[in-house]
């Protein structure tokens, strides 16, 4: 028997997000520690991270009291911990930053090991990662069998079988993903959770960051979850989604913010759009008065006249 417990894109920061009014850092650092209870109970044989553990890429704005306490949140796990950076654990996509980041702290305290390729069960389950720099194509995913019964590849990519684009990034799909070695996918970089899907036999797991910065609609439903692999004794494999207990979007989240925000962006769309079909200014007009008649709450008037006082001189 073999047990895994996957997460992704921890993103720790010392600064909460703008829209959020909780404890970030201490909420980030809770559901490290309800991992490690998991991982206790079920007994497992590795922790699997899938990148980007902090957020930013700057390594002085990540403070020595949270890596600090994160090796040693890490370093209570009954078990290894394996880790591949993501795109935020490194300047610029650049692999020769490593060595500076604070992921290479965490690697070199030994409270996270570097995944690349290890053998579990006298060699009979292999793990490897692919790290987001690489830019792999298919055939990358690929691994010749050294005797192993099942691969599992940890991956820095988006993936889905649902869309095969994102905003111009690439996209590797799920269908094309089963042609290659790996048993099982485990995916971080994209956040929302895509959940846990099988293709030809293949597992795919994708449920998403355990950590929730934006106050995009995805966040505002979204449990963030672990991955739970199992492989029995015949070299079955299963796979789970566990989610962690976590506040409600209402309380970590500045709702009330955002509908203030939601509220003028829409007010000031609908004011450009009727400036556009109403204020036609002729040589002479006064624009500060055609402006003022337009009938909008006094702020977005306001605005509007600062903008144009300030296009005046």
């Amino acid at each position: 028997m073999f047990k895994a417990i996957t997460f992704t894109d921890i993103h720790l920061a010392d600064r909460n997000p703008a829209s959020r009014k909780d404890n970030y850092l201490e909420s980030i650092f809770s559901k490290i520690d309800q991992a490690r209870e998991i991982c206790e109970q079920r007994k497992v044989d590795v922790a699997l991270c899938a990148g980007d553990i902090f957020h930013l890429k700057t390594p002085s704005k990540n403070s020595h009291y949270m890596v600090s306490q994160m090796i040693a949140l890490l370093k209570r796990f009954p078990c290894p911990v394996l880790a591949i950076y993501g795109n935020h654990d490194i300047r610029q996509d650049n692999i020769s930053t490593l060595a500076k980041q604070p992921f290479y702290t965490l690697v070199k305290s030994g409270a996270v090991k570097y995944l690349e390729n290890e053998f579990f069960n006298s060699g009979d389950i292999r793990i490897f990662g692919m790290d987001y720099v690489s830019n792999p194509d298919y055939v990358d995913f690929n691994r010749d069998n050294s005797g192993e019964k099942v691969q599992i590849c940890v991956a820095h990519v988006n993936a889905s079988s649902k869309f095969d684009d994102l905003f111009g990034e690439r996209v590797y799909t799920y269908q094309e993903l089963a042609k290659t070695s790996p048993d099982v996918f485990v995916f971080g970089h994209y956040h929302p959770d895509q959940g846990i899907e099988i293709h030809n036999n293949k597992h795919f797991i994708n449920v998403g960051s355990i950590s929730r910065g934006s106050l995009k609609k995805d966040e505002l439903s979204r449990i963030p979850s672990l991955g739970y692999i199992e492989v029995s004794d015949e070299f079955v494999v299963t796979c789970e989604k566990i989610p962690l207990k976590v506040l409600s979007a209402s309380e970590i989240f500045d709702l009330e913010k955002k509908e203030k925000e939601e509220k003028e962006e829409k007010e000031i769309h609908n004011f450009i759009n009727e400036m556009k079909d109403k204020l036609v200014v002729k040589e002479g007009d006064d624009v500060g008065s055609k402006i003022k008649s337009l009938e909008f709450e006094k702020k977005i008037i306001d605005k509007a006249l600062e903008y144009f006082e300030r296009a005046e001189k």
